[in-house]
């Protein structure tokens, strides 16, 4: 870079001469948290929407992709699922809070359920996968369906005494 110096009087000055770089990098966002997940109750062959928090983080609030976060529930030799989130509000400048949601069906195992989550800004910078535990336990309606409404059993009385 040439600098170039002007007087009130119109002289020029040009003997100084300058190099230097610019590196311009884009860190990643960051997940800081994942809210926790209260116990469920579930109703038979029924599926339960959970609602949950995740906050992201990123220098610049604004280069969040807001469509991009992405939230897996996951249990050993269970199939994932996938939360739908979106953007809730701007806590401040750096950090940006989204509310998910999650379908609890009552056929899903209660136990410790892992949550990971992940974020990209808008030059496709991702976050690592923020993980947290956390112990799902689901109380069951104690109930019986029956179908016809009726229930038959056989018994042949000469067996008993």
């Amino acid at each position: 870079v040439n600098f170039f110096c002007t007087d009130f009087s119109g002289n020029q000055n040009n003997t100084e001469s300058r190099n230097f770089e610019v590196n311009a990098s884009n860190s990643p966002p960051r997940i800081l948290d994942i809210s926790n997940i209260p116990d469920q109750t579930v109703t038979e062959s029924s599926i339960t929407p959970v609602a949950f928090s995740v906050l992201a983080s990123d220098s610049d609030v604004t280069d969040l992709n807001h469509t991009s976060l992405e939230a897996i529930f996951s249990y050993p030799n269970y199939p994932e699922k996938k939360s739908l989130c979106s953007h809730s509000n701007d806590i401040n400048a750096t950090t940006a809070n989204y509310s998910c949601t999650i379908n609890i069906e009552y056929i899903d195992p209660a136990g410790v359920w892992n949550v990971s989550a992940s974020i990209k800004d808008l030059q496709n910078g991702q976050s690592s996968y923020y993980n947290k535990s956390f112990l799902l336990l689901v109380f069951y309606l104690n109930r019986i369906s029956k179908n016809p409404d009726y229930l038959h059993f056989i018994y042949n009385i000469s067996n008993f005494h």
